[in-house]
């Protein structure tokens, strides 16, 4: 929370004078309170913050949350732990998948919550490694990920998954941190220089992606960049 605020709330101010100055609207005090708070996206109203780049900050810190509270219900075993973690995975799968409409049971918790706990179930397996758990871990992953390749190459990859980020969820980023963890020299190939400045522009793009989009949107709606392909365009966005 001290890393991020600061910052959140920061841009969150700028963005709301930008909108009154540019739109002249008319801010409420429910809403002014639920940014300033960082209740946005994910509580009760799932609105989108005044800076809609940080909406998922708001589903981080709710994350963060369900993740102390689980800790202490859990007294401090970790296998009691481990099971949380894969019931919360199953359960932000569920509201990512039905796309409910109450308060803190969003499709936007159900993506928070899915990934969030994905990577603590990862870390827990990854620490207690007693019995080899990571090792039979990896092992289911990889033997689901050449499968689910399989299956997609006959099917299609988006036909089969229905949503390109749920493989990436469970299988290939889990399989792909594992690897790299257990197999000393492939740890090494992704700790090289090009592949940690791959890793970079990545994030790069994924912390950028908002304001950018938004960007290029509205020079396309002032007709500037109208007559330029869509892959320009978005190798022009890259670039910014």
């Amino acid at each position: 929370l001290v890393k991020l605020y600061p910052m959140y709330l920061i841009t969150d101010v700028i963005q709301a004078c930008f909108l009154v100055y540019e739109q002249g609207m008319i801010l409420s005090f429910k809403s002014i309170l639920s940014n300033v708070f960082m209740v946005t996206t994910g509580w009760v109203d799932d609105i989108y913050p005044y800076n809609v780049s940080c909406w998922f900050v708001s589903v981080l810190l709710l994350c963060y949350i369900i993740y102390f509270l689980l800790c202490r219900a859990a007294g401090g075993n970790p296998r009691r732990v481990l099971y949380l973690d894969i019931a919360l995975v199953l359960w932000g799968y569920l509201l990512l998948s039905k796309g409910w409409d109450m308060p803190f049971c969003y499709a936007h918790d159900g993506e928070g919550i899915l990934n969030f706990f994905a990577g603590c179930v990862l870390f827990e397996v990854y620490e207690r490694n007693e019995d080899g758990g990571s090792q039979r871990l990896l092992g289911l992953l990889l033997c689901l990920l050449a499968g689910f390749l399989l299956l997609a190459h006959k099917v299609g990859f988006e036909q089969f998954s229905g949503d390109s980020r749920l493989p990436f969820t469970f299988l290939i980023c889990p399989a792909v941190i594992l690897l790299a963890l257990e197999i000393k020299w492939i740890g090494k190939v992704l700790e090289s220089g090009l592949f940690a400045k791959l890793g970079q522009v990545s994030m790069y793009v994924f912390y950028w992606h908002m304001p950018l989009i938004v960007f290029v949107n509205i020079l396309t709606m002032k007709g500037w960049l109208g007559g330029i392909g869509v892959r320009l365009r978005f190798l022009g966005t890259l670039l910014l």
